[in-house]
């Protein structure tokens, strides 16, 4: 029989507000679990790419593959960290991605004028870019043409949508992307923290991850 730890993530934000119960109810994806020699007590998938609005942020491959020998590098689940961590390098490249999203989407906006242009305002600790929230449309139906900021984990056979929930409400009136500078030589180049997560199944006996992504009808004020 197979034993499952089931972690239904309610981080203190409540990301996950589905309101579902049970397991069976739940319509789950999979990926496979990794084992990383130097960390078998830790959870690793094997992240290929991140895109921001379906633009590939680059990314050094050696960074996405964990070292057999070391163990540094690669991709984990830690529910413990309330915001995904990036290895510098990689966050550099994930922000500058946001960024010129933010750019495209007030060109367009330019010619439309159909809603506020995203401005930029002073960063609220530990993040470095932040926006008025005013000037987001933040999610919920409303949300139309992929206005609303969406972030994609591409692993191998699936597609990990993290769509609101790479902004976080940092303090009143202020959304900031909520994703971590890690440093330059962390042990794990990318750890999926609580704030991106939804709802995991950790199949241990299968050697698999099954995850539900966070609930799309659900602002980044959730």
């Amino acid at each position: 029989m197979k034993k499952y730890l089931k972690q239904k993530v309610r981080f203190i934000l409540e990301a996950d507000l589905t309101g579902i119960s049970d397991l069976a109810d739940r319509v789950l994806t999979y990926t496979p679990l990794l084992v990383n020699p130097k960390s078998k007590d830790e959870y690793f998938v094997n992240l290929k790419s991140i895109k921001v609005h379906g633009e590939t942020v680059p990314i050094k491959k050696k960074l996405l593959s964990i070292n057999k020998i070391t163990g540094i590098g690669g991709t984990k689940i830690d529910i413990r960290i309330p915001f995904t961590t990036l290895q510098t390098s990689i966050y550099k490249a994930f922000i500058k991605a946001h960024t010129e999203w933010v750019d495209r989407l007030n060109t367009a906006n330019a010619v439309l004028m159909d809603f506020p242009n995203i401005t930029m305002v002073a960063p609220v600790a530990p993040f470095t870019t932040c926006y008025d929230a005013a000037t987001i449309i933040l999610g919920g139906p409303s949300v139309v043409n992929n206005v609303a900021p969406s972030v994609s984990f591409v692993l191998p056979t699936s597609v990990w949508n993290i769509s609101f929930f790479d902004l976080v409400i940092a303090k009143e009136g202020v959304a900031c992307v909520a994703f971590v500078d890690g440093g330059l030589n962390p042990k794990t180049s990318i750890v999926i923290g609580a704030r991106q997560i939804g709802f995991l199944e950790f199949d241990i006996s299968g050697s698999r991850l099954g995850f539900e992504e966070p609930n799309l009808k659900e602002s980044v004020n959730g």
